[in-house]
């Protein structure tokens, strides 16, 4: 339980894009150990948890800020703009610009 926490604290702390394997060598384990215990505690993979804080993080900005799409992508580290779009919408079944639409809906 202790480097799970730790490893969400180094999500939180990370200047991405970091890689799982460099996650896991911060924390002195494996990636493949690195993985059981994020499946363990929350039934997603080390990965997964990255990507859903990003996408906590993208759905901030899109609902407080007015930055364009491409500028949140960047704020988030992402080298392309169109591929956080497609992981937004993989997360959350709706595109960056209509998940902004319906929050000033």
């Amino acid at each position: 339980m202790s480097h799970f926490r730790r490893f969400q604290k180094k999500i939180k702390e990370a200047n991405y894009p970091k890689s799982i394997p460099e996650f896991a060598a911060e924390l002195n384990i494996t990636p493949i150990h690195l993985n059981r215990i994020c499946r363990s505690v929350s039934g997603h993979s080390a990965i997964q948890l990255v990507h859903r804080y990003l996408i906590g993080e993208a759905q901030k900005y899109l609902t407080h800020t007015s930055y364009s799409i491409s500028e949140i992508a960047y704020l988030l580290k992402f080298e392309y703009p169109n591929y956080f779009a497609k992981l937004f919408k993989k997360y959350t079944g709706l595109s960056p610009v209509e998940f902004r639409k319906k929050q000033r809906s």
